[in-house]
C-alpha cells in the first residue's frame, strides 16, 4: 500500500482531483466500517438502535444460492436488474454473495424467488435470514404493479410503481423492492419495527401507516440486535420517504458489514483506491 502523503509523482490537475475524491470516499467508507466493527455501537433492543437484525437466523458468511420458481416467466432483463441490484448493495457491503440465479427445482436449497402481482401482502418474505433456506416461494417480488402498487396517500414516496410508470421508474421499483426484500433475506427486520423507536419527528401519517406489528418469526424472540442509529431513509424502512430505495444508506452499509464483515469485493475496491 502506498503512503499517500509521500506519493509525490507528478499528476495532472484532473487526475489529482479524481485521486482526492477517491481518498475522501475511502476515508468515509473506512470510518463507516470502523463504526460497524466497534462493539460499543451494538446494543440489545432496549437501546432502540438500528439496523434490526435477528441474529439467530444470520447466514454463515460466504455464498448463498438463489433461484427463480418460474424463471421463464420473468424476462431476462428484469432478472438481471434484481441480481445486479443485490450485488451492488448488500453483497458489495457484506460477505454474503448471492449466486446461481437459475431455475428452481423441487429440492432447491437457498433463496427461492417467486414474482407475483398480488394485492396482499404485496412483496414479502415468508421468513427471515437462513430460515428461508429451501422454502418454496420464500421471497415474493412484484414486477407488474397492476394489483399492488408502491404508493400510499399518507406518505410521499420517492417514486410511484404502477403500470403507467416510465421504464426507468419501473426499473427503480423492481430494484428497490428487491433490495428491501433481500434485506430480510440477510436477516434484517423493518427499521423501527419496535414500538420504542417511535419519535415525534416522523412525516405526517407515518405512525398511522407504520405502527409496529408482530409477524410470526420476526419479533419477540429475544435475539434481535440493533446497529447504528435510527435511519428514516434506510432501505429496511417500509415507510421511508425514499422508498423504494435504490441503494443502501450509510447505516445500512455499516450494519451489513458489522454482521457479515466486509465483502471481498469491498476490500479489493478499498485496496485498489489506496494504490
Amino acid at each position: 500500500m502506498v503512503d499517500m502523503a509521500c506519493d509525490i509523482r507528478p499528476i495532472s490537475k484532473r487526475n489529482a482531483q479524481t485521486r482526492w475524491k477517491q481518498i475522501l470516499r475511502v476515508t468515509l467508507t473506512l470510518s463507516l466500517y470502523a463504526c460497524a466493527t466497534d462493539d460499543s455501537h451494538i446494543a440489545v433492543a432496549d437501546k432502540g438502535h438500528a439496523l434490526f437484525a435477528k441474529t439467530s437466523v444470520l447466514w454463515n458468511p460466504g455464498q448463498v444460492d438463489v433461484c427463480w420458481e418460474d424463471m421463464a416467466g420473468v424476462p431476462l432483463q428484469e432478472r438481471n436488474w434484481v441480481r445486479d441490484a443485490i450485488a451492488r448493495t448488500w453483497s458489495f457491503a457484506g460477505d454474503l454473495e448471492f449466486v446461481g440465479w437459475g431455475q428452481c427445482s423441487s429440492g432447491s436449497a437457498g433463496v427461492r424467488i417467486i414474482v407475483e402481482d398480488v394485492m396482499a401482502p404485496g412483496p414479502h418474505t415468508l421468513q427471515l435470514g437462513a430460515d428461508l433456506d429451501g422454502v418454496p416461494d420464500g421471497v415474493s417480488l412484484n414486477h407488474v404493479f397492476e394489483n399492488w402498487r408502491a404508493s400510499d396517500p399518507n406518505i410521499s414516496w420517492r417514486i410511484t410503481c404502477n403500470p403507467g410508470s416510465s421504464e426507468q421508474q419501473r426499473r427503480e421499483c423492481i430494484e428497490g423492492l428487491a433490495i428491501h426484500e433481500f434485506g430480510h433475506v440477510a436477516g434484517f427486520e423493518h427499521e423501527g419495527e419496535a414500538a420504542w423507536l417511535f419519535q415525534p419527528d416522523y412525516p405526517p401519517g407515518y405512525e398511522e401507516r407504520c405502527a409496529p406489528h408482530t409477524t410470526t418469526g420476526f419479533n419477540g424472540t429475544g435475539d434481535e440486535l440493533y446497529n447504528g442509529i435510527w435511519d428514516l431513509e434506510s432501505v429496511m424502512n417500509r415507510c421511508s420517504p425514499a422508498y423504494p430505495g435504490a441503494t443502501l444508506t450509510a447505516t445500512d452499509f455499516a450494519g451489513m458489514q458489522h454482521f457479515y464483515g466486509p465483502s471481498p469485493r469491498f476490500v479489493a475496491a478499498v485496496s485498489t483506491a489506496l494504490l
